[in-house]
């Protein structure tokens, strides 16, 4: 009985291998998209090239989103050159190319011990946990909301924890309306296919540019010149500020030194993670609550 339950086991470990690479060379590999939009137009299926492309660029942001979450920022470094082309593919958006392009540039050019350094400080996990990772001014970012949602609301401490909702239902919906409408089979002459907008490959058109010999010549560094104009008419310096003074300093008045003049809460502080706020709910919910 052990000896069959093995065997099946791992005919059942196979098929689920086989399947599992099947559906990465038919949905997520960009060959095939490259491939099928060089048919005539009456065996194109424009849906399915666009869906193509877009799995693997989610897969890029999934993977990032782990590697983050893990610390392994090779990981992150190594889906930073893809987003470099892709970012130029766009065509909209050169400044993000131009600011990974020096990124990378300034890594490869490092001193091997300053790198290491960099690279050991651009995720950080005050948890202690294993997948508590963040980016250092993403988690400044979070550390500033909270602080203004404790000053604001005088929020109490609770919790670190919470329950994530199903996502089963959600899950079995797309997959009932993939299967109705066949969005992930090749469908020549779908109809209504005339009347799709055939989506860029950004990776292809990143790389296009890059391979040119004139490849980033516009890039330049963003130089900032540091004046000192002295104190404000009627500004105190430090030293004019005895102890007995600051002692008398109204502790709101602390609070709005280190959050900045705007204390009001507000939505666009933060894109709330699923670490800090518990997934599938509003902010906004929170705000009105208070």
């Amino acid at each position: 009985m052990d000896v069959r339950i093995g065997l099946l086991g791992g005919a059942l470990q196979t098929h689920v291998d086989q399947a599992r690479r099947r559906i990465q060379i038919s949905l997520h590999q960009w060959s095939r998209p490259q491939r099928l939009c060089h048919a005539t137009p009456i065996k194109r299926d424009l849906p399915l090239e666009n869906i193509c492309l877009f799995n693997r660029d989610a897969l890029y942001l999934r993977q990032l989103k782990y590697a983050v979450k893990r610390g392994d920022v090779g990981a992150v470094l190594d889906i930073t050159t893809h987003w470099m082309l892709m970012f130029q593919g766009t065509g909209k958006m050169p400044k993000y190319a131009d600011a990974l392009f020096h990124l990378i540039m300034d890594l490869k050019m490092m001193d091997p011990q300053l790198r290491n350094a960099w690279l050991m400080n651009w995720l950080a996990n005050l948890t202690g946990k294993a997948n508590g990772f963040k980016e250092v001014d993403l988690l400044q970012e979070h550390q500033n909301f909270w602080a203004k949602v404790q000053s604001e609301y005088h929020t109490p401490f609770n919790s670190i924890s919470h329950t994530s909702p199903s996502a089963e239902t959600d899950i079995k919906t797309l997959h009932n309306y993939l299967e109705q409408q066949k969005l992930q089979t090749y469908f020549p002459g779908r109809e209504n296919n005339q009347h799709a907008t055939e989506a860029h490959d950004l990776m292809a058109v990143g790389a296009k540019y890059v391979n040119k010999p004139g490849a980033f010549k516009n890039f330049t560094y963003m130089k900032y010149k540091m004046t000192n104009n002295g104190l404000s008419e009627g500004a105190l310096a430090a030293e004019d500020i005895g102890e007995d003074d600051a002692m008398l300093v109204d502790e709101e008045e602390v609070a709005d030194f280190d959050l900045g003049s705007n204390l009001a809460l507000e939505v666009d502080d933060l894109v709330l993670d699923d670490d800090e706020y518990p997934l599938g709910t509003d902010i906004n919910d929170y705000i009105a609550r208070t």
